[in-house]
């Protein structure tokens, strides 16, 4: 039997310092208590195994845990390992002995926070996307717009972002455009009275005059989280990545969205020669979906999103991976949109698209040809599994993993130096930190030794670690983007391994 669910209703009051500390907190607990996150959701990020390993300093916390779900005297269960401990909750939640509600629940708001990683806690608060515009949240619009104050409202009591903060991401044009007229008539005769008393109307008065909560029940959802919630308090906060981290271009691009909320604001981009011309293109994954540049500034294509997924702050905000992934001996390139992983010509058609679980982060894939056959598989990392896709998008094998998924993606690599290459891809909860996958019989393609950026594309650097003071143009050399591939001088290692 599930434990009671606390009301919103009853204020919690976090003991944490001011600042982030006590916002996480309360942000957390509001989204439990409201219900728009579950017990259930908060296991998926934070596993047994996850929970106990953050406890590994804390034996008597681990104790107390074990007793009140297991039933195992707390004397014995503090003196068992993280690992055990973990394999003892997990069987406890298999067999129905305790329920994820109880497990939560044991552990406090505010220890949460102190023990268990904030990105990862904020990817809990923010999984469903609650500014994508999805109908699926349709019946918990007013729980949603409450939930979306309340955020507004700690960061704001925890002196996390200003008025003015909020006012600018929002944008006066938005304000005045969405508000009722009786609003805006009251602010109006306000800002009059004040000027008539040479006093300045500030945002904090503009506030007081129309309430954040009614602000909030009239701007776009997608405005407020997107560039209310998640640029003026998430990323400042290193609550989660820039989306145009490693690009000066898109930085100033993201500034103009936070003024003007019907911009676009691009973050990641390719260089590769995919249309058949002969001149490289500029390939551009943003918020508003794909886009495609030529070489002279001629926009082929933007804004497209082919899988029908909405616009969000992180939907599409996706790197991409470009390699011939069908065979045809040319170019595609692979992105996800949070809950397709799809593979697309050059003019944005599908090839196949797969269903994956990433609605938290802004991962991205890769490719190696590990049969050399012409055909690359796609590989690609979502919350709970690694998929290693085939040449229709059928899975050929996948492996348990788990991560709030940021900003990292799977890469290929002959890290053994056994002529094969594997696969090496991480996690930050239920499973081991770093995995590395090989063929059992050490058949696949060898693969350089090296992947040195996040931007990887075989000839910004050589395999010795050093880096080209002229860069060789990889679409003219690989035409590959975020791909690893063989080996310089055919199977031969190059430089010699010492000894």
């Amino acid at each position: 039997m599930s434990a009671p669910q606390v009301s919103p209703t009853q204020e919690y009051t976090s003991k944490l310092p001011a600042g982030l500390p006590s916002f996480l907190s309360t942000v957390v607990e509001h989204s439990l208590r409201t219900g728009l996150r579950r017990p259930e959701d908060f296991l998926r990020h934070f596993s047994p195994r996850s929970i106990m390993r953050s406890l590994a300093a804390e034996p008597a916390y681990r104790g107390r845990i074990l007793e009140a779900t297991t039933g195992l005297r707390s004397r014995i269960a503090s003196k068992k390992s993280p690992e055990s401990s973990a394999e003892d909750l997990q069987i406890a939640l298999d067999e129905g002995i305790t329920t994820p509600d109880k497990v939560v629940a044991l552990v406090s708001p505010d220890d949460r926070v102190r023990f268990l990683d904030a990105q990862l806690l904020w990817a809990f608060v923010i999984e469903p996307g609650y500014g994508n515009g999805s109908a699926e949240h349709s019946d918990q619009i007013a729980e949603i717009r409450e939930h979306t104050a309340f955020i507004i409202d700690r960061a704001l009591t925890e002196g996390l972002i200003s008025h003015r903060d909020v006012v600018t991401a929002i944008s006066v044009s938005t304000l005045v455009d969405r508000l009722p007229r009786s609003e805006l008539a009251t602010v109006f005769e306000r800002v009059l009275e004040e000027g008539r008393e040479g006093m300045a109307f500030t945002d904090e008065l503009l506030f007081q005059m129309v309430p954040l909560p009614v602000t909030v029940a009239h701007v776009p959802l997608g405005t407020l989280w997107n560039w209310v919630i998640m640029a003026k308090i998430a990323v400042p906060l290193g609550l989660m990545p820039e989306p145009s981290a490693g690009h000066e271009e898109d930085e100033a691009l993201f500034d103009e969205r936070e003024a003007h909320p019907d911009a676009s604001a691009t973050s990641k981009d390719v260089t590769v020669i995919i249309d058949g011309d002969g001149q490289p293109e500029v390939l551009l994954t943003n918020n508003d979906g794909l886009a495609l540049i030529e070489h002279d500034g001629t926009v082929t294509y933007s804004g497209l999103r082919p899988t029908g997924a909405p616009v969000g702050f992180t939907t599409w905000l996706r790197p991409a991976t470009v390699h011939d992934f069908d065979g045809d001996g040319a170019p595609e390139y692979a992105v996800s949109s949070a809950n397709d992983y799809t593979v697309y010509e050059s003019d944005a058609s599908i090839v196949w698209t797969a269903p994956v679980q990433d609605l938290s982060g802004i991962a991205a894939g890769t490719a190696f040809d590990f049969l050399g056959d012409g055909i690359a598989e796609a590989m690609y990392t979502d919350e709970i599994n690694l998929y290693v896709f085939d040449g229709t998008g059928s899975v050929l094998f996948q492996v348990a993993r788990g991560s709030g998924t940021l900003s990292e993606y799977p890469v290929v690599a002959d890290v053994d130096n056994d002529g094969s290459a594997e696969i090496l891809f991480v996690s930050n909860s239920s499973a081991p930190t770093l995995q590395v996958t090989a063929d059992v019989d050490d058949r696949w393609i060898q693969a350089r030794r090296i992947w040195n950026q996040h931007a990887y594309h075989v000839t910004n650097v050589r395999e010795d670690g050093t880096i080209p003071q002229f860069e060789p143009p990889s679409w003219n050399a690989l035409n590959t983007f975020r791909t690893n591939a063989q080996i310089e001088g055919g199977g031969l290692c190059m430089p010699t391994p010492p000894g």
